[in-house]
């Protein structure tokens, strides 16, 4: 192997200049202090040098023959030998980083598609459930609720909603602990409620203490009309798209 770094083609390893690297570690290797040969995947992309590079981190992690290449003809076999077998092993690995950081606007597709799985999936906590009959009553004025008037409010959105009965889904409403009260930008959330395999959607209109708080016949739709004899359980609650609340 040249004493050169060697960048690294999928297929094959080819020799070139040996660049500088001030950030770069010396490792002692039988007494004589040698170089640590770095990859040098793609001088032009930055950020994803920066994320394969943990693979070169730690020497503990790694066979000592990758840490330090020796300028003699009897190892020099040897060594190409194991970092070639290297790259060949994370083959896969550098392939789909190094694509995904040509196309930088494929990168923060693909980036910003995990960053929403990741928050719906955080999103999801199991939170009390509980009831109130003021939200069973269909002639409820909507202005007895914290999501009335204001920017954020109901009866500002929908204009031909006055009572409770002329929301869609009607008696799926209620109040939940992330409106902290009149004009929340969180008002008309779409919530997704789980127990034991049965699941309901509820619009939240109101202000609730904590967890979720709906109507008794929703909290019957949940538990298998065993609202009166739970009173409140533990469900898992899920902020979900505010088509399936009938908007």
């Amino acid at each position: 192997m040249s004493s050169g770094i060697s960048r690294c083609h999928i297929g094959g390893v080819v020799p070139i200049q040996r660049s500088t690297f001030p950030h770069v570690p010396r490792a002692r290797d039988g007494g004589a202090t040698t170089d640590v040969p770095v990859v040098d995947f793609v001088t032009s992309q930055p950020l994803a040098f920066s994320m394969l590079s943990w693979i070169y981190k730690d020497r503990r992690r790694r066979p000592p023959n990758i840490l330090s290449i020796h300028h003699h003809s009897h190892t020099s076999s040897t060594h190409s030998t194991i970092f070639n077998n290297f790259l060949t092993t994370n083959n896969h690995f550098l392939n789909t980083t190094l694509n995904l950081f040509k196309n930088p606007q494929t990168a923060t597709m693909q980036l910003s598609s995990i960053l929403s799985i990741f928050t719906l999936a955080t999103a999801a906590s199991a939170v009390t459930v509980s009831y109130d009959l003021g939200y069973d009553e269909p002639s409820r004025s909507l202005t007895t609720v914290s999501c009335s008037d204001g920017v954020n409010g109901l009866m500002t959105k929908h204009p031909s909603w006055k009572v409770q009965s002329d929301i869609p889904r009607f008696p799926y409403i209620g109040g939940a602990a992330s409106i902290a009260g009149w004009n929340s930008p969180n008002c008309g959330l779409c919530k997704k409620a789980t127990y034991k395999g049965k699941s309901i959607y509820v619009l939240a209109i109101d202000h609730a203490a904590s967890g979720l708080n709906v109507g008794k016949k929703a909290m019957d739709a949940l538990t298998n009309n065993q609202a009166s004899a739970l009173g409140r359980i533990e469900a898992t609650v899920t902020n979900v798209d505010k088509k399936f609340c009938g908007l």
